[in-house]
């Protein structure tokens, strides 16, 4: 999938492989798995249409989630109605070019409170009740806003304290308002179901 910033965990990853010899996707994950780094877990395989674009290209909806020691449901059921206000909501962010402000919103297509589900727990190391944010994103519109710029804009001072942590959670396709599983870009998902408030979580889905 597109890169992540420095700093950002991922939880769930998308790419594209081309292998030697004409191989089963099932045959592959059984071939993967043995030799894979500690942690890192193939879970899906599908072949791909010789037409069918780079994952990284079409890999434009993106679910992220951050926790944080000492975030409570309250306040950050707060930072969710700013968050889906009318009001710009502006941090300076440094890049290598330099400073620039942004509007931490860009792309923003839905968030809520949420508590992490078991994979969540498991790889990042969260309490089952730990309250947290979750939020999906046009990468096209907001791939310049980083999470805990997002948390910044959103808590002030409280939006990265020690001990925070940010993951991309979950990626889809998304192409002229066409949702789609990356492993099966033929089938259009609900578009609505992806990116409307009320949304299900990526465990819900599978």
């Amino acid at each position: 999938g597109p890169a992540l910033p420095l700093g950002i965990y991922s939880v769930a990853e998308v790419l594209d492989v081309t292998t030697l010899v004409d191989l089963e996707p099932e045959a592959l994950l059984a071939l993967l798995e043995p030799v894979a780094d500690p942690g890192l877990r193939f879970l899906r395989a599908a072949r791909l249409p010789d037409d069918s674009p780079a994952c990284a290209r079409v890999a434009k909806l993106a679910e992220y989630v951050a926790a944080a020691p000492g975030w409570t449901t309250g306040q950050l059921e707060e930072a969710v109605q700013r968050a889906l206000g009318a009001t710009p909501i502006e941090v300076v962010a440094v890049r290598k070019k330099g400073p620039r402000t942004i509007d931490v919103r860009d792309g923003l297509l839905s968030m809520a409170v949420d508590v992490p589900n078991a994979n969540e727990q498991a790889a990042l190391g969260l309490a089952a009740d730990s309250p947290l944010l979750r939020w999906r994103v046009d990468l096209d519109q907001g791939a310049h806003v980083r999470a805990y710029e997002l948390c910044r804009g959103l808590l002030g001072d409280a939006g990265r304290p020690e001990g925070w942590i940010g993951a991309r959670v979950a990626l889809w396709g998304l192409r002229k308002g066409q949702v789609f599983d990356l492993l099966r870009p033929d089938e259009r998902l609900d578009a609505a179901r992806h990116t409307e408030l009320g949304y299900p979580t990526a465990s819900a889905e599978g």
